[in-house]
């Protein structure tokens, strides 16, 4: 876990030693994370409470146990219920819409929504980006001091 990283106590995880979350990743209450395999979660990233995610599946024609690499980039945001479904990667600014099922990869900067979930828009990314308490810069990557103004 990352330096910054602010989890709610309501977090379950199926196997912590297939997660690696980047720095100042905030996780929402009643966030599920059943890591079959690898599943990593870059720096800045926002999971709403309730969203959920899952890198295992089963086979459709003998039902044998399968599992993916899931991969949510940087600054990404996760809507609060959204279910990101399979062995996916999620670009770095991404939004993933309240309530969307995610079964395809997602676009860098992309807005996605719906069940299943499509793109609905791109992003407009601004110099700087909140997340829980404090700004970010979107070039650096690094902390914004109090007010989220670059000196």
């Amino acid at each position: 876990m990352g330096p910054g990283c602010r989890v709610a106590p309501s977090f379950y995880c199926l196997d912590p030693t297939k997660l690696s979350l980047g720095r100042n990743v905030s996780i929402g209450f009643n966030v599920r994370l059943h890591t079959f395999a690898p599943m990593t979660i870059g720096d800045w990233t926002l999971i709403a409470s309730d969203a959920s995610a899952a890198n295992g599946w089963h086979e459709t024609r003998d039902l044998k146990p399968n599992a993916g690499e899931l991969q949510v980039g940087r600054g990404v945001w996760v809507g609060m219920g959204a279910k990101l479904v399979g062995a996916l990667t999620i670009g770095d600014y991404a939004i993933v819409g309240a309530g969307s099922v995610v079964v395809n990869d997602v676009a860098p900067g992309e807005i996605v929504a719906g069940s299943p979930a499509r793109a609905i828009g791109q992003r407009d990314l601004a110099d700087r980006q909140w997340n829980f308490r404090s700004w970010w810069d979107t070039a650096t990557f690094e902390p914004l001091p109090t007010g989220g103004q670059r000196e």
